[in-house]
């Protein structure tokens, strides 16, 4: 009897194809292979409505139905297990960003901080990219906390300025 292939060699194949070297997933790839996957699993649907012309022969009936359920839409579903199994963001755990990543979320931060003004509802979008730099702030540590809290008071002295504005106050 021939041993199983153990779980780690599948992942181990799937990040080799699907994932560059920064960890990244290549959808270049990811994309066309889904789609060919899930065109398999759609092929299987209707070769499983096929059934009925094995005619009275259960044997040859259950034969038909295993292979089409295992090699037609047993992939697809392996794929779609492996991108859940290698998200790593799980509820009550801190989520880790890359490097590329935090300084993205910063950035968005800011653009949208930038977006919001002279718009009709600025306050409270500034309120809400506020709450959100200081969440990211109180996520991160080290260096990525220091930047977090530069666009958190960035933010914030931006609706100041704007309660200022309003008020006829100077500006400070």
């Amino acid at each position: 009897m021939p041993t199983p292939i153990p779980n780690y060699i599948v992942g181990e194949m799937m990040s080799r194809i699907f994932v560059d070297g920064s960890g990244k997933l290549r959808m270049d790839r990811l994309f066309p292979a889904l789609f060919a996957l899930v065109l398999l699993a759609l092929m299987g649907t209707v070769l499983l409505v096929a059934t009925p012309v094995f005619g009275d022969n259960e044997t040859l009936r259950g034969i038909w139905v295993l292979t089409c359920v295992f090699l037609l839409k047993v992939p697809l579903v392996i794929v779609l297990w492996w991108l859940i199994w290698r998200n790593n963001e799980l509820p009550g755990r801190p989520v880790e960003w890359s490097r590329d990543e935090f300084a993205g979320i910063l950035e968005h931060l800011l653009r949208q901080a930038r977006a919001a003004f002279l718009a009709d509802d600025e306050d409270a979008r500034l309120s809400y990219l506020s709450r959100e730099a200081w969440n990211l702030a109180d996520q991160v540590s080290g260096d990525a906390t220091v930047d977090a809290l530069t666009v958190a008071l960035r933010i914030d002295e931006r609706r100041v300025q704007l309660r200022d504005r309003g008020t006829g106050a100077p500006s400070r």
